[in-house]
């Protein structure tokens, strides 16, 4: 499909600071190959499309390969379906390599997902720009500014009418993209582009995946014939405070091996993805009073001379159907209040990954148990989660306030 090119215009939120861009650029006049890699939801994970080269990322990598030939162009697709870009503040080096060059970011839709289930679950004051969905996603920006290879970082505004009452202003995604203006990241809008196009009934401009791929490429193009700014280093953080976390996080392979042989009885490893998509790796119960144990080291690796405690994190799977309650403590080697009952039944037909925080005490032995409970909201009992994570950098205080939050 051909855009016009106001539309393309109106994609191109941000232009952002160049700098990264050029030198990625130059490689590939040069003729070297290199490494590509997003990070985002459920529509880099392909949302409805039936094949892998009809996501917007794939087709932007065919882009690269036809315009800059070369067999070791490498993508990694590092998507996570339903999860919010806090997850990637703590858990970056699990899903990005190092030698990345190039990262592309999509979160808008499941960040502005979370503050409106926030804002409408009992906290309608909740600042619309210094909550913890901004503070997680400035978090996994400056993350990922600070990869050994200082890759060129470049964020994609995705658009779901139907999750923002068609409106072109009630969506998060100005507060998101002031972030990126604070860092430089240059950034389009499917929102900008299809927002008058769709009210207007314009047959062939309703889908957001071919806008994406239009304006990527077309935006690639500017940016390969424009001016380059100097890139300073990294500004202070632009939320109060909010300085990247210190981290270790448990994800796929990992955390199937640190449950603790003998103690995962009524608990499974198990693939709940669909056919040809991306896997969605977890530990599973569906049988209430069932407890699973798992080593997770509370001390983290790269912080010296810090004794205090640090939060602690279990990424769980939260949803409409089937879903049971909770509980998380510590039982060997480390202290902590852990979480004595979190519900995974979520009224809306919606599902989505969750985290709950806790304080632990340091140690390079801790041990956490988790346990399905007899209540239940739904009839039912199932729970799924796919992450443990540890981290400084955040108050025991910050971990209450979070979760109260979101019981």
């Amino acid at each position: 499909m051909s855009l016009p090119e106001f539309i393309l215009e109106r994609a191109r939120s941000s232009a952002g600071d160049t700098r990264r861009l050029h030198d990625i650029f130059q490689r590939l006049e040069s003729g070297n190959p290199i490494k590509v890699v997003v990070i985002g939801g459920s529509i880099t994970c392909g949302g409805n499309t039936y094949t892998e080269d009809q996501r917007w990322i794939n087709q932007v990598f065919q882009w690269i390969n036809a315009t800059w030939p070369h067999p070791e162009h490498k993508l990694t697709n590092a998507c996570k379906p339903a999860t919010p870009s806090m997850l990637f503040s703590f858990c970056m080096h699990q899903s990005v390599p190092d030698d990345t060059d190039l990262l592309f970011m999509e979160f808008t839709v499941n960040d502005n997902a979370g503050v409106d289930r926030i804002r409408g679950g009992g906290l309608p004051n909740l600042p619309m720009m210094d909550n913890e969905w901004r503070r997680g996603l400035e978090r996994t920006v400056r993350k990922a500014l600070q990869l050994p290879l200082k890759p060129a970082v470049f964020y994609l505004h995705a658009y779901q009418p139907e999750y923002e009452e068609h409106s072109f202003w009630q969506g998060g995604e100005t507060q998101i993209d002031t972030i990126m203006k604070y860092y430089g990241i240059p950034s389009v809008s499917a929102r900008d582009a299809l927002y008058h196009l769709e009210i207007a009934g314009v047959d062939g401009f309703a889908d957001a995946q071919d806008i994406a791929f239009h304006a990527l490429t077309r935006v690639g193009h500017h940016y390969h014939n424009t001016l380059f700014r100097p890139l300073n280093k990294l500004p202070p953080p632009m939320l109060t405070d909010n300085y990247e976390s210190t981290s270790d996080c448990l994800r796929e392979e990992d955390l199937q091996k640190a449950a603790v042989a003998g103690q995962t009885e009524g608990w499974e490893w198990v693939d709940e993805g669909k056919t040809g998509g991306p896997l969605k790796l977890g530990w599973r119960t569906m049988e209430p009073q069932r407890s699973i144990t798992l080593n997770m080291p509370s001390t983290v690796s790269t912080l010296a001379g810090y004794t205090g405690n640090v939060v602690m994190g279990v990424g769980y799977l939260q949803s409409y159907a089937h879903m049971g309650m909770f509980k998380v403590d510590c039982v060997s080697g480390c202290k902590c209040e852990g979480m004595p009952g979190r519900n995974a039944n979520f009224g809306a037909q919606l599902s989505i990954y969750q985290t709950a925080y806790f304080g632990v005490s340091q140690s390079p032995e801790c041990q956490i148990r988790i346990t399905s409970l007899s209540n239940t909201t739904s009839g039912e009992h199932k729970i799924k989660f796919d992450t443990v994570l540890v981290a400084t950098g955040m108050t025991e205080s910050w971990s209450k306030w979070f979760n109260e939050m979101r019981v």
